[in-house]
């Protein structure tokens, strides 16, 4: 739901300042109150922009729940965040269990649970209604980079590590995996298709493997990133997937049964202007959930890039954030978008209508 504004109204806002590029901003501030132009308002946001800090350690991670009143965040401090989108999206609990850092969150499509990957080698299912751990699984040998859930059919959770494996698993009964699909690599990133007939795994060398999920057969690769792929999304519709790596490219990928031209014909697009820091952190990507936009953060500097999908121009750079952005998010009503940081801090904005 659209907040009401006058359109052209003054107001005066104090907060980082966050630019749109091309046609004028859409908030800009300093430290002290400054009387600005601003657009009509498009989403329930407190204000155009909010800043959420409470996190000791560096952000890795960030995700809004399907209904998009929630956001969970975790990192280097060990602990999942919950906090509310609106209001002045206040912290409403913490979830304390990892014993190292938390590397990646996904909700399950009712917003009931969460789950955890993390760098204690393991992934944790919570319920986030009574605000417990329902299972802890070992997940890995090694670190745990990666994690993803089905959207449709049968409640699978996938996971991946340092160990060069992907597991998959029943939710329902999450004790031993059902599948494991064993690479070279480190797995940076992981995807399960809309049918859950295939896991997309991403690694260390760059290269993309698409695999049959109930075998350990690869289906096809998708050569074409140089370096290592730091995390990968499939599109809303389930046709797409999205990559970012530490070549300084996002690229879109059709993964399609069909393709005219064959499988070398996969790559589409290519999204250019953000940049990984020899930390090489595993910057995440997001799609907007009309697949009309695509975003990722950058590290040098540390910008939040978010790409119109049909022009392939970054139609927002945003600043504000003071080191790498290691996760973005889109909320679920199109509007609003988020990103997290190793500089501790998440920062919540809103898109204009075009």
């Amino acid at each position: 739901m659209k907040r009401s504004a006058v359109e052209g109204a003054v107001v005066a806002i104090q907060e980082e300042k966050r630019q749109k590029e091309g046609a004028g901003s859409i908030v800009v501030t300093g430290k002290s109150s400054k009387m600005q132009v601003v657009r009509a308002r498009t989403s329930d946001l407190e204000a155009p922009v909010m800043k959420l800090e409470g996190h000791k350690r560096e952000i890795l991670t960030m995700r809004f729940n399907p209904n998009g009143n929630y956001l969970a965040s975790g990192g280097h401090d060990q602990e999942l965040f919950v906090w509310n989108v609106y209001g002045n999206c206040q912290n409403l609990y913490r979830l304390k269990g990892h014993e190292k850092a938390v590397t990646e969150l996904v909700w399950n499509e009712s917003g009931t649970k969460l789950m955890s990957a993390s760098a204690d080698k393991t992934v944790a299912i919570w319920d986030t209604e009574k605000q417990v751990r329902l299972k802890k699984i070992k997940a890995s040998r090694e670190v745990v980079n990666c994690l993803s859930t089905s959207t449709k059919g049968d409640p699978l959770l996938a996971a991946g590590g340092d160990d060069a494996t992907t597991r998959l698993w029943d939710t329902r009964a999450p004790k031993n995996s059902v599948q494991k699909y064993e690479g070279v690599f480190p797995v940076t990133g992981v995807a399960i298709s809309h049918n859950n007939d295939q896991i997309f795994t991403a690694d260390t060398s760059g290269i993309i493997s698409v695999w049959e999920s109930r075998k350990e057969d690869i289906l096809f690769t998708l050569p074409g990133h140089t370096d290592i792929v730091t995390g990968i999304k499939i599109s809303p519709d389930g046709s797409f997937l999205l990559s970012n790596s530490v070549d300084n490219t996002l690229r879109k990928w059709d993964v399609r049964a069909f393709v005219p031209g064959g499988d070398a014909a996969r790559c589409v697009d290519v999204f250019q202007g953000h940049c990984h820091g020899d930390d090489v952190n595993l910057l995440r990507a997001a799609w907007h959930p009309s697949g009309d936009y695509v975003s990722c953060g950058s590290s040098a500097p540390p910008m939040h890039y978010i790409w119109n999908t049909s022009t392939k121009k970054a139609e927002y750079i945003l600043p504000g954030h003071r080191a790498p952005i290691n996760d973005v998010d889109f909320h679920p009503d199109g509007f609003i978008f988020g990103s997290c940081s190793t500089d501790r801090t998440i920062y919540l904005g809103e898109l204009q209508e075009s």
